[in-house]
């Protein structure tokens, strides 16, 4: 219920044209709960489409910078505690994407559950193969995404 509260949050923050504290928000609801990070490219897309404007570059260009900050100083409040070592860091990385499991995580199950019963995928390749092949996929379907907005 909170990770749904503050993205609605910050939704509601953004369209009163409340950027940075939108920002906030919905970075600690992605530190809240990694499920959010459905939402992060339509956040992402919005407020730099927003901020970015090609006539007034200069400008854009803090805006953009102004913002950016205000993200990374959210997620290093929120990461602070687990800053101290690289190994704790990387414990709580392992915890957030448990992708040493399987593909059958909530991130991205949907793809994953649908072609299973067609194609055996972990008899054809490694975990470390298939981990690589979704953020292949994730990233080809924001370019995609993306460019057919042009």
């Amino acid at each position: 219920m909170v990770i749904s509260r503050l993205a609605l949050w910050a939704v509601y923050c953004i369209m009163r044209d409340r950027d940075l504290l939108g920002s906030i928000l919905f970075c600690l609801s992605l530190n809240y709960k990694q499920m959010n990070l459905y939402y992060a490219p339509a956040f992402f897309w919005f407020l730099l489409g927003k901020h970015f404007d090609s006539t007034k570059i200069n400008s854009s260009i803090k805006r953009v910078f102004i913002l950016g900050m205000v993200v990374i100083g959210t997620f290093v409040f929120c990461w602070l505690p687990f800053l101290g070592s690289l190994e704790t860091s990387l414990q709580v990385l392992a915890r957030i994407f448990p992708v040493g499991r399987g593909l059958y995580e909530d991130k991205v199950a949907n793809l994953w559950c649908s072609i299973e019963p067609f194609v055996k995928l972990k008899r054809i390749f490694t975990i470390e193969q298939l981990i690589k092949l979704c953020r292949l996929d994730t990233i080809g379907n924001q370019f995609l995404l993306e460019t057919n907005k042009l």
